[in-house]
C-alpha cells in the first residue's frame, strides 16, 4: 500500500474541482510532473553517491579509523549509522516522489482518454446529424 493510495488525482480543464484530494489544470500538472521528474533524477543521483558512502571502508585496521569507519556506516551491532540513515531518507524520498509521478501521470492520461472519447462522440453524432436541421 502506497502514501497515495488514498488520495484522488483529478486533472481538469474547467469546472469545479471534486472535493477531496488534488485537482490541478492539465498544465499545472504537466509542470509539475516535469518539475518531479527533474527531482527524481537528482534524487537517483544522490542515491548513487549514498550507496558509494555507505561502501567505504577503512584505510587501515586500526581502532580509530574502524571506529569512525562504523559512525558512518552500521554500527558494531549492525544498526545504520550517519551515512545509511540518510541514504535510507533517499530512498524513501525516492519512492515519494516516484509514486507521486505515476499517479499524476495516471490522471493526466485519464483525462486524455476521456477527451478522445468525448471527441469521439462528438464526431459521430455530427454524422449521424448530417443533412439534417
Amino acid at each position: 500500500m502506497g502514501l497515495w493510495d488514498s488520495i484522488s488525482f483529478t486533472v481538469m480543464d474547467s469546472g469545479a474541482p471534486p472535493s477531496g484530494g488534488f485537482a490541478l489544470q492539465r498544465d499545472e500538472a504537466t509542470q509539475l510532473v516535469e518539475r518531479l521528474q527533474d527531482v527524481r533524477k537528482q534524487l537517483r543521483a544522490m542515491h548513487v553517491d549514498a550507496v558509494t558512502l555507505c561502501a567505504i571502508t577503512p584505510p587501515s585496521g586500526d581502532p580509530g579509523t574502524m571506529t569512525y569507519q562504523q559512525a558512518l556506516t552500521v554500527n558494531a551491532a549492525g544498526q545504520p549509522a550517519a551515512l545509511s540513515y540518510g541514504g535510507g531518507h533517499i530512498d524513501l524520498q525516492l519512492s515519494y516522489v516516484t509514486e507521486l509521478i505515476v499517479r499524476l501521470e495516471t490522471a493526466l492520461g485519464m483525462t486524455e482518454a476521456s477527451d478522445e472519447a468525448q471527441a469521439g462522440t462528438v464526431s459521430e453524432v455530427g454524422q449521424k446529424a448530417e443533412g439534417r436541421i
